[in-house]
């Protein structure tokens, strides 16, 4: 048996491959290894070849859910955006309908004062004209 110790920075696949060499030397060192041996390598390239794979298709996994959750995220604060666009436009026509109302008030607000200008005029002239025949009155009987 042999221990070795490496950095963590070396390629853990790449080692494997070099101890597998390493040990077929050691057991075979004219370099012609047995039947089970070239099978059990094959066997394990091919389960490697499979885990790569695997792990291929759970990045690729990976990568279609969080494209996915962008998007959600990009629907999500469109919809929000829109919500808010809806909210001001209602705030404005809030505001456009006050301000009608306002103008409205303040219209019949004037027109109320010039009818009571009016009736007052009215008044005046009614006064005088009173006044007047009053007066006309009181000359002719004397």
């Amino acid at each position: 048996m042999m221990v070795v110790m490496v950095s963590d920075d070396v390629d853990i696949h790449l080692l494997e491959a070099y101890w597998l060499f390493v040990s077929s030397l050691l057991r075979y060192p004219r370099g012609q290894p047995n039947e089970e041996e070239e099978e059990e390598e094959e066997e394990e390239e091919e389960e490697e070849e499979e885990e790569e794979e695997e792990e291929e298709e759970e990045e690729e996994e990976e990568e279609e859910e969080e494209e996915e959750e962008e998007e959600e995220e990009e629907e999500e604060e469109e919809e929000e955006e829109e919500e808010e666009e809806e909210e001001e436009e209602e705030e404005e026509e809030e505001e456009e309908e006050e301000e009608e109302e306002e103008e409205e008030e303040e219209e019949e607000e004037e027109e109320e004062e010039e009818e009571e200008e009016e009736e007052e005029e009215e008044e005046i002239v009614k006064t005088k004209i009173y006044t007047v025949y009053i007066m006309f009155i009181g000359k002719s009987s004397k």
